[in-house]
């Protein structure tokens, strides 16, 4: 095995063998090469997991919470909240978290809702599915 022997008067540094890099005595070689993805170490989170986990959950409440009327409303939040995301990930290179996808996409199915609801609401107020008795 090499041992690291310091020599007089010169930096201290380690001698690799041949076709290798050398690096200061204390100092670690870069972990990565920019612009490349490291994926994440065990136990650690994706940064933008909190921002993408919010999204999921204002997707599905979007689709699921048709019967309460309110839910719909989300649809266009979500999406537009998850495209922040993907964009935001994405420039800090970083891959898209699958659960910010799924919100998106939730949050567009939501707005499709929400726009279909709109437009029999409009329908109906045009008359397009005939008269109603009215009774006095």
């Amino acid at each position: 095995p090499q041992v690291w022997q310091p020599q007089t008067g010169q930096p201290q540094v380690w001698q690799p063998p041949t076709g290798q890099p050398q690096y200061e005595a204390g100092y670690a070689p870069p972990p990565y090469q920019p612009g490349m993805y490291v994926p994440p170490l065990p136990g650690s989170q994706h940064p933008f997991a909190g921002r993408a986990t919010t999204v999921l959950v204002l997707g599905l409440v979007s689709v699921f919470g048709v019967i309460f009327c309110v839910g719909p409303l989300l649809g266009p939040v979500a999406l537009i909240m998850g495209l922040r995301v993907r964009r935001d990930s994405l420039a800090a290179g970083y891959p898209e978290p699958g659960s910010n996808t799924a919100g998106w996409i939730l949050g567009l199915l939501g707005t499709l809702l929400l726009l279909l609801f709109f437009g029999l609401l409009g329908l109906n107020a045009n008359g397009a599915f005939g008269e109603t008795s009215q009774t006095y």
